[in-house]
């Protein structure tokens, strides 16, 4: 009995010296590949790992943007456009907007951020905004962009998480393309002038400098208390000479090549002073506007009036694409400066009509088109986009602060 229990006693201390052993062998060999992936991460990439290159690789990439948690969501249209360090994304459909920013962290990995806004459909009784964050990844074998990201609701702090898929299009459609079917998509021009600005949300000023304003130019209309404005066309006033307001830093000036287009307002009316820096034999002065943006868009408020010799000649209220009778105010002279030809327009305001006087920072379309009767087919000088002349897509004409300073001319 005792010579087994000799044996069983130098088993037991063979077995356990083994397994220590053992154990010392594995820990030492997940030591040493610990620290080979310390050092090959610490140091420069091997040659073998892909470089870390901006996403995309181009600096402007038209594309689908799909929310595949929701398959019943349409496809939004985008752009992503490259801005120093990061890609901006702007993206929507005919009642979705999202404004995003990715900035690269790796080769594969991005970060998101952004706001988001809808209407629940296209009548304009629901609407929601918000924020956005979260993180993507590139997916190189089909040329996309997974996004996995949080949306808070701005009005009642719910959360709620997307998985989305920035896709890039067939459309081969350029930045000025997609600026145009923004500019006439449903819902985005009520959703930005009728509820985010009104909000004063800053990213709705963002989005509108760095995206619609890009179609067609912005301007700001300086206001005048009492400018008692005489139009005879000379521009002649005071009132147009330099910029009248220190909070107006673009003076309400737009231009068209040569041309220059003034803009001011009082509490009476809006003003127009046109200056062609050529001789005009027959000038024809075309003016459309839209000062109030309906759901769809296209259906807006619109009115259109052409003036020959300070006359009208045609105009031309549409409301909901339904013309509705309107004998037009609007006052238009021109004058034969020679060589130049400058005229004045003046746009009364209505306080119980279809023209109120707009509060400050209110935002109005406008087309204005200078053509020559003798040369009826060639513009002179256009603001908007005299080739495309829905005037949902004007020049975007904002009105400037309300100010003490009384004009310094009459």
């Amino acid at each position: 009995i005792r010579k087994h229990q000799r044996k069983l006693q130098r088993f037991r201390f063979h077995g356990s010296w083994w397994t220590g052993m053992t154990v010392a062998f594995i820990a030492v060999l997940l030591l040493v590949a610990g620290a080979v992936f310390l050092v090959a991460g610490d140091g420069n990439p091997s040659p073998s790992a892909p470089p870390i290159a901006f996403l995309p690789a181009a600096s402007e990439w038209p594309c689908e943007l799909l929310d595949i948690s929701d398959s019943e969501s349409p496809a939004c249209i985008g752009y992503l456009e490259k801005q120093g360090d990061v890609m901006e994304l702007a993206a929507f459909d005919a009642a979705r907007l999202y404004l995003m920013t990715l900035r690269q962290l790796s080769a594969e990995q991005v970060a998101v951020e952004g706001f988001w806004a809808q209407y629940g459909d296209l009548t304009g009784r629901f609407f929601t905004h918000g924020t956005l964050r979260g993180a993507g990844r590139r997916m190189n074998d089909v040329g996309a962009i997974s996004l996995a990201l949080e949306y808070t609701n701005a009005q009642d702090a719910s959360r709620q998480s997307h998985s989305l898929l920035i896709k890039q299009s067939g459309s081969g459609e350029d930045k000025a393309q997609f600026l145009s079917r923004l500019a006439s998509a449903a819902g985005i021009q009520p959703m930005l002038y009728n509820e985010l600005l009104p909000r004063h949300l800053p990213w709705a000023g963002v989005f509108e400098q760095q995206w619609l304003a890009e179609l067609a130019f912005a301007v700001t209309a300086p206001f005048l208390p009492n400018a008692r404005m005489e139009i005879n066309g000379a521009l002649e006033e005071d009132v147009w000479q330099g910029v009248p307001s220190e909070t107006d830093a673009d003076g309400g000036l737009a231009r068209s090549g040569e041309a220059r287009l003034l803009l001011r307002y009082d509490e009476q009316a809006l003003y127009l002073g046109i200056s062609v820096p050529k001789q005009v034999s027959q000038p024809v002065v075309i003016i459309s506007i839209v000062n109030r943006f309906l759901l769809p868009v296209p259906e807006s408020d619109s009115w259109r009036a052409e003036f020959h010799e300070g006359k009208v000649t045609s105009s031309q209220h549409l409301m909901r694409n339904r013309q509705i009778p309107w004998t037009c105010p609007w006052e238009v002279k021109t004058h034969d400066g020679r060589p130049a030809c400058t005229c004045e327009a003046r746009i009364p305001f209505d306080k119980e009509g279809a023209f109120p006087m707009p509060a400050a920072g209110v935002r109005w379309r406008l087309h204005c088109t200078v053509l020559d009767a003798d040369a009826p087919g060639h513009a002179i000088a256009a603001w908007g986009i005299h080739e495309d002349p829905e005037p949902w897509k004007g020049l975007l004409v904002r009105f400037g602060a309300l100010s003490d300073k009384e004009p310094t001319g009459t």
